[in-house]
């Protein structure tokens, strides 16, 4: 069976390796200081730099995660002439569990890379997180769709 990294560079594989990283930190950290967070995007710039973009819907403090994800993934769209790579977050219920969903995408990669990663929550404010088994599996891209 053909892995990903099997048809995509090594600086690619670098990009998509950092940013799933960082996307994962910082799900895990909103998850233990909120209980949840509001999907956000991670983004490598063509100089390398990495950083944080969100998307405001306009809709009231509690947007429907769907309107975000959808300026998310509009926004990176925008932005891909001068990104290099990039991955959308969420909170996500995934096989009737709570999970957080990690889609990277590179500009030099055919594929997009899902990770998903479940967890529960526990303790007197649900603060108390327990990660479960990451999956992974490829996806079409959504960003560089040409």
């Amino acid at each position: 069976m053909t892995s990903w990294r099997d048809t995509t560079t090594q600086p690619a594989q670098d990009d998509l390796d950092a940013l799933v990283t960082l996307a994962s930190d910082r799900a895990q950290d909103l998850l233990k200081k909120y209980g949840e967070f509001f999907p956000f995007g991670v983004n490598v710039s063509d100089q390398g730099q990495e950083g944080f973009f969100d998307a405001d819907p306009g809709l009231g403090e509690h947007p429907e995660s769907m309107e975000v994800l959808g300026l998310l993934y509009e926004g990176a769209a925008e932005a891909k002439d001068r990104w290099r790579a990039v991955a959308i977050v969420a909170d996500v219920t995934f096989n009737g569990a709570d999970a957080v969903r990690i889609s990277a995408e590179h500009r030099d990669a055919a594929i997009a890379l899902v990770i998903t990663l479940p967890y529960t929550r526990k303790g007197l404010l649900k603060k108390t997180v327990t990660y479960g088994q990451v999956t992974a599996h490829s996806d079409e891209r959504q960003v560089w769709t040409d």
